[in-house]
């Protein structure tokens, strides 16, 4: 005989259970990391960044759209698409950064699904949260 459960009164059918929280801890490999580094670079060169930045410039022989490269955390500047500013980071410190500063719910699914929200969009909210610590050009 299976006992069924009941539900304790404080809610109904459909509401989160107040009492239960989930938390987990996911630390990516460092491959991982250049892994998705150069793919939001990708990304972000190919139509994510495009629309506000020219072009980047790298130091040294060092290539934005090697994972490899970008493990180096290598100095990058990006150039304004409309002006003469630019912004100085570092390859990898800049997606680190990005990515710690994405909502709870990004952050879980970038290092857990990151194939499943990589898009353009996803990329230069990345590279802004990493180079200027918020969304400047929305």
């Amino acid at each position: 005989m299976i006992n069924a459960i009941e539900k304790p009164a404080e809610y109904e059918s459909g509401d989160l259970n107040p009492n239960e929280t989930i938390s987990f801890q996911h630390t990516p490999k460092y491959q991982d990391w250049c892994d998705m580094a150069e793919a939001i670079w990708i990304t972000a060169c190919e139509g994510g960044i495009t629309r506000w930045c020219e072009y980047i410039h790298t130091q040294g022989d060092h290539h934005i759209m090697d994972g490899e490269d970008i493990g180096k955390n290598f100095f990058v500047t990006l150039h304004d698409a409309e002006s003469d500013d630019r912004w100085k980071g570092r390859s990898m410190d800049i997606i680190m950064d990005g990515i710690a500063l994405l909502d709870i719910d990004l952050k879980a699914q970038a290092v857990m699904d990151f194939e499943g929200i990589l898009d353009a969009d996803f990329a230069d909210r990345v590279i802004q949260l990493g180079l200027f610590g918020e969304e400047v050009f929305a």
